[in-house]
């Protein structure tokens, strides 16, 4: 879905904006895994200990 999108830019052609909301759902969805995982590696804390814990990084976007 993301790459057929891609696609269409690169072609010059503009993008399906009825597949704008899925593909904004995956990313969102991909983006919160991910910074799930982090916190998971890492701890609240982050690696190494630093002001800026994962959690927080996480959490204020």
């Amino acid at each position: 879905m993301v790459v057929s999108a891609i696609e269409h830019i690169r072609a010059g052609k503009l993008p399906n904006l009825s597949e704008a909301p899925a593909i904004k759902l995956y990313s969102t969805e991909a983006a919160t895994e991910v910074a799930m995982e982090a916190v998971q590696l890492l701890g609240g804390n982050g690696w190494p200990s630093n002001a800026w814990s994962s959690w927080h990084t996480m959490r204020s976007r």
